[in-house]
């Protein structure tokens, strides 16, 4: 008999191993899904959970410093695409994030994170790329306002440094000069509603300043004015709307009149816009009452 030479059988013998090892890579995803389907729609405990988390506390991660790659991020986001996440979900998860934000252990870590931390150039740019054409609706600006109205932004009562702020007015100066940035109001004019809005506001803190008390100014003559320079005054002050505030009738021309008795004073809410009638009416009721 003539002996088969070695090269035959350690061909054999490799091929041997190779199929041993498929068939044990397929028995072992045979048992993975068999596993997967055994524990489909199961839930852990709490209890578990929370064991779970405290074995793995302090661990590092398998996936530290690992980067998926742009395939299996289209992946991701294509499996992704028409899933809806119900209001239950929603819920649960904004409150688990309200628990977590409130722990202060939780926002240092962030804060210590991201502290020396920069942005490159590329990421800015991939940023304002993104934001392009991206409009926030009327609807989510009121949720916005809603949910930050009567909280402080966290830089309640905070004042720029003054080298911040040549530093700000050298790199705005520099924008406008080239063109890179337009002011806010270039071509723009305020409707009716917004002037008014805007004079009740300066009114109003105007009025919270103690204007019966006086300015420290040194051309500020308090009191010592006459009746006309007053009317001036309080005009500034006391918005015309071109309506009688007693009658309610639409009028161009109105009267700025005092309702404490001629008692003159600096205080804007003392005075009223009053038709020609409507003053003389008040005129001689007052004379009556004297």
């Amino acid at each position: 008999m003539k002996s088969k030479p070695k090269e035959d059988k350690e061909d054999k013998n490799i091929l041997g191993i190779f199929f041993n090892r498929l068939k044990k890579s397929e028995n072992i995803r045979i048992a993975k899904k068999r596993k997967s389907n055994g524990r489909l729609g199961f839930k852990l405990s709490e209890e578990t959970k929370k064991k779970i988390g405290l074995a793995n506390k302090g661990k590092v991660g398998n996936r530290l410093g690992v980067r998926t790659s742009e395939e299996t991020k289209k992946k991701i986001s294509e499996s992704h695409i028409g899933k809806l996440v119900s209001e239950e979900t929603k819920q649960k998860i904004s409150i688990a994030k309200k628990l977590q934000w409130n722990n202060l252990e939780y926002r240092n870590k962030i804060s210590q994170s991201h502290l020396g931390k920069k942005l490159s150039d590329e990421t800015r740019k991939k940023m304002s790329k993104s934001k392009i054409g991206h409009f926030v609706s009327e609807e989510t600006k009121r949720n916005i306002s809603l949910v930050k109205k009567g909280k402080s932004n966290g830089r309640e009562g905070y004042k720029h440094k003054e080298e911040s702020k040549k530093k700000m007015s050298k790199t705005m100066n520099y924008l406008y000069k080239n063109n890179l940035i337009s002011p806010p109001m270039l071509n723009k004019k305020h409707s009716k509603e917004t002037k008014q809005q805007m004079s009740i506001i300066t009114r109003n803190v105007i009025l919270s300043k103690n204007i019966n008390n006086g300015f420290s100014d040194e051309f500020w003559n308090g009191y010592n004015i006459c009746e006309r320079a007053l009317h001036t005054w309080l005009r500034r002050f006391k918005y015309n709307f071109g309506l009688c505030e007693t009658c309610g009738k639409i009028i161009n021309k109105l009267h700025l009149a005092n309702m404490k008795n001629h008692e003159y004073t600096r205080n804007p809410n003392d005075y009223d816009y009053l038709c020609i009638s409507c003053h003389r009416k008040l005129d001689k009721g007052m004379k009556n009452e004297i």
